[in-house]
């Protein structure tokens, strides 16, 4: 499709025939206030190497909580969720979903540029059906996953800042899966 990044360093947009741009929405900081900006660059720090860790533990909590979700994967379509948990297609999905997390991290102060990529990955699950309700599932097993391996850390103003990077992301997402 080819999300740019636009003129307008609050839009994210394609390009269309003739060199111009088609807006696809407004861009903004992740909606974090100065300390939470803080709690998640410590908390996210102190996972370091654990981090595809917690990938693994929110997708089998998803998968726990929410089994029919399973379908949305076909590589673990009629796998039990002990087979899951040594799944290599579960280590490199758990991967790649903490990689997308880390770059949230990383893109705080701006995220023009992760914000179409954020769109871009959506468009790319469009044939994975995945609905709103789905994502905030899958939020609920992210914040599952990150009190589970940040234990002492954890807060209330850790989980709601962890929320709103979520948040964030799983609109973009939904952007991109509505095309």
């Amino acid at each position: 499709m080819g999300c740019v990044v636009s003129k307008n360093p609050s839009t994210v947009a394609k390009i269309v025939p003739g060199g111009g741009e088609e807006k696809l929405f407004e861009t903004s900081r992740i909606p974090l206030d100065a300390k939470e900006t803080q709690l998640v660059r410590k908390t996210w720090a102190i996972l370091g190497d654990r981090q595809v860790e917690v990938g693994k533990s929110l997708f089998l909590r998803f998968f726990e909580e929410h089994p029919t979700s399973k379908d949305l994967f076909p590589e673990f379509r009629n796998i039990s969720n002990e087979k899951i948990a040594e799944s290599p297609a579960l280590y490199g999905h758990a991967r790649r979903v903490m990689k997308s997390v880390d770059n949230a991290v990383a893109s705080i102060e701006n995220v023009q540029v992760y914000s179409a990529y954020l769109y871009e990955l959506g468009t790319r699950h469009q044939t994975r059906q995945l609905s709103e309700e789905q994502l905030k599932f899958m939020g609920g097993a992210f914040l599952f996953a990150m009190r589970l391996h940040l234990r002492k850390e954890w807060s209330r103003a850790t989980s709601k800042a962890w929320e709103k990077i979520f948040s964030f992301m799983a609109d973009a997402m939904m952007r991109g899966c509505k095309g």
